[in-house]
């Protein structure tokens, strides 16, 4: 970080010379070059936790292989592909990020009922009151090592095979959760 000339030991306040005429910033405001440059996030410093690709019906549209290109092309070293109660697309993504040089991270965004089983034996998710059921909330699971890859598997049977609903049990995801991260923020998510 550029030394703070005019206010020292005030961390992320920035001075520097503007004699040559300085940048202009997307904001309007004029900087020194020296600061601009040190402003710019390199998209390393970020990794995407939470991308749809196009085996998420309706929810992403872009193609694995494109993807990796894309973070290749912004020098992400990591992203994961965390598409919506499947995994169809795990191979491929592997594949075409490692081909590029990107860690390629599987994960899978999974439904989860909230509510206590009916007698049915079946989660209902609550109703908005027009009758219609809302969807289930829904986490992601990141793989970290291969029993939670063979863990995440599991819970994805469970969800299509023990139900009405595609979704797994808080039950289900307390026994299968070796191996896995969990995020559980973000738009329809228990949090």
């Amino acid at each position: 970080m550029p030394e703070n000339r005019l206010w020292p030991g005030i961390p992320g306040v920035i001075h520097g010379n503007l004699s040559d005429g300085g940048q202009l910033g997307a904001n309007g405001f004029r900087a020194p070059a020296e600061v601009w440059n040190y402003c710019r996030m390199s998209h390393a410093d970020f990794v995407h936790l939470r991308v749809h690709s196009a085996y998420s019906l309706s929810e992403g549209a872009i193609r694995l292989k494109d993807l990796a290109k894309m973070c290749r092309s912004m020098d992400m070293p990591a992203v994961a592909v965390t598409d919506t109660n499947n995994l169809f697309g795990a191979l491929e993504f592997s594949l075409a990020a490692t081909d590029k040089g990107i860690q390629p991270i599987i994960g899978c965004q999974i439904s989860v009922q909230m509510e206590a089983e009916e007698a049915s034996g079946h989660a209902m998710a609550p109703s908005n009151g027009g009758g219609r059921r809302e969807r289930e909330p829904s986490v992601v699971l990141l793989v970290q090592n291969p029993e939670g890859y063979r863990n995440l598997l599991q819970m994805l049977k469970v969800a299509y095979l023990d139900g009405e609903e595609t979704a797994i049990s808080l039950d289900t995801l307390l026994q299968y959760n070796g191996g896995l991260i969990l995020l559980t923020g973000g738009p329809g998510g228990p949090v």
